[in-house]
């Protein structure tokens, strides 16, 4: 997918191996309103777009982070919701909090920025988002979406993370495509 924007965004992820993407995408799609599988491929957000600006200056020092990151584990467990608006899997992992903590420091976002996307000290909370009121689906949704994950999502087994992908944002439909795949640690290209 090629992205072209004037203002651009970008997101850094981690990705499940294809099985579990595809049985994710699979449950998501269940519910014909969800785009959200259209707008981002399945993933664990480790910082959202507040400081990730169009410069990229910030690149070269997440590439320098993440060769110093040791591949890690990811376990993707209960479902749950923010409020009514959000449905997803929490996503834990010794290192994914460390890791989103140094990518703040190094985007720098402004405290307006922090606060809107809840990365102020204390408030990450990892997931894999399933689907959102802003992504098509209405509040009775989410619910039932979390509900049946209990179910439908259990027994995903822990998966390796060896990169991190930056995805940049798609204008005009404002999907995020891939990147780019930054190695961690003795991981190659």
């Amino acid at each position: 997918m090629l992205c072209y924007s004037i203002n651009v965004q970008y997101v850094i992820g981690v990705v499940p191996p294809p099985a579990i993407s595809e049985r994710i995408v699979a449950f998501q799609r269940a519910w014909a309103e969800n785009t959200d599988p259209d707008i981002v491929e399945a993933h664990t957000t480790v910082k959202a777009q507040g400081g990730l600006s169009d410069d990229l200056k910030w690149l070269e020092e997440a590439e320098s982070l993440a060769a110093q990151t040791q591949p890690f584990e990811v376990t993707l467990g209960s479902p749950s919701t923010f409020g009514d608006s959000v449905a997803f899997l929490s996503a834990s992992s010794d290192a994914l909090a460390p890791l989103h903590e140094a990518l703040v420091r190094i985007a720098n976002p402004s405290p307006e920025l922090l606060r809107r996307y809840f990365e102020r000290p204390g408030e990450f909370v990892s997931h894999l988002t399933l689907g959102m009121t802003t992504t098509g689906l209405t509040e009775r949704q989410i619910q039932e979406m979390a509900d049946r994950a209990s179910s439908d999502l259990s027994g995903i087994p822990p998966f390796q993370v060896e990169f991190i992908r930056v995805y940049r944002e798609c204008e005009p439909t404002g999907s995020y495509g891939p990147f780019q795949d930054v190695p961690l640690c003795g991981r190659l290209r």
